[in-house]
């Protein structure tokens, strides 16, 4: 696994096969060992990157001296790409904000931009009535886990954390040995959730962004993402949203198969797209 120093956190990330970049960005409290049975099938033919964002996987935590943003993730999968060539983005959960960031902080630089269950929660600021109360639903959730978290109590905090994502009773299910990687993990979940509802870029900014884009959602996620994808898929220039009907909120764990098929067919479609903004 190469490591590179970037703004003095060591920073880890997985590379495998050839062809045309495709960098997958994993969601909040994964890891690039999320990607591994997805990049095992894109890799016949694409050059796959997988970082491990702050504090993830083998990658150091961030350096503290501020809050964490969704510009300094950005930053960092920037750090491990190729030079120069169109990147075929793809991003899961937190994974998926951090993707939309780099799409506009480097939309030349993107080819392509997947958004598998985006949790980009800020653009519900600018939704329906509904959309700003699945908000708040959002804020209390990270409100607790932060709390929790300071506490001391993070299996507690990791709790709330897995079973709203998936179901209740999930966490319960897990053995004593995944439920203490997770714990482990309870301050980076706080981290991420700030970074993501501390955004300030908008669905106007979103709108500027022409490279060929593709959302997708599972049926039996939370309806906070499939929220976030109507609103996305309203402004997206060259939007698709596709639908995983039996699928939930992990689906690079569950569907890796199907949405490797989906990922390469939307890669592949535009080998030669030349993303610009308006």
């Amino acid at each position: 696994m190469p490591t590179i120093d970037h703004d003095g956190v060591p920073v880890h990330f997985v590379e495998t096969g050839s062809g045309e970049p495709v960098v997958l960005i994993h969601g909040t409290a994964g890891s690039a060992g999320q990607w591994t049975n997805t990049a095992q099938i894109l890799r016949r033919h694409a050059r796959v990157v997988m970082p491990d964002l702050h504090g993830a996987g083998t990658t150091g935590a961030w350096h503290g001296r501020r809050a964490l943003c969704l510009a300094d993730e950005a930053a960092l999968v920037h750090a491990v790409l190729p030079p120069a060539a169109p990147v075929h983005v793809v991003g899961h959960s937190y994974g998926g904000a951090v993707a939309m960031r780099f799409a506009m902080d480097h939309p030349d630089r993107v080819a392509t931009l997947t958004l598998i269950e985006p949790a980009a929660f800020h653009f519900l600021r600018q939704g329906t009535r509904g959309d700003r109360s699945a908000l708040e639903e959002i804020k209390c959730l990270a409100g607790e886990i932060a709390n929790l978290g300071a506490r001391g109590e993070a299996w507690k905090a990791m709790e709330r954390f897995v079973d709203f994502w998936n179901s209740p009773g999930t966490w319960a299910r897990l053995d004593d040995l995944q439920r203490q990687h997770l714990a482990a993990k309870a301050h980076s979940v706080a981290q991420n959730f700030w970074a993501v509802l501390s955004e300030d870029s908008r669905l106007t900014d979103l709108a500027r962004l022409a490279m060929p884009t593709m959302i997708v959602t599972g049926g039996e996620a939370p309806l906070v993402t499939r929220r976030i994808a109507r609103l996305m898929a309203s402004v997206a220039r060259a939007a698709l949203v596709k639908s995983l009907p039996d699928g939930g909120h992990m689906l690079p764990l569950t569907h890796a198969e199907r949405l490797a098929g989906m990922i390469a067919g939307h890669v592949f479609a535009h080998p030669a797209a030349r993303p610009m903004a308006a």
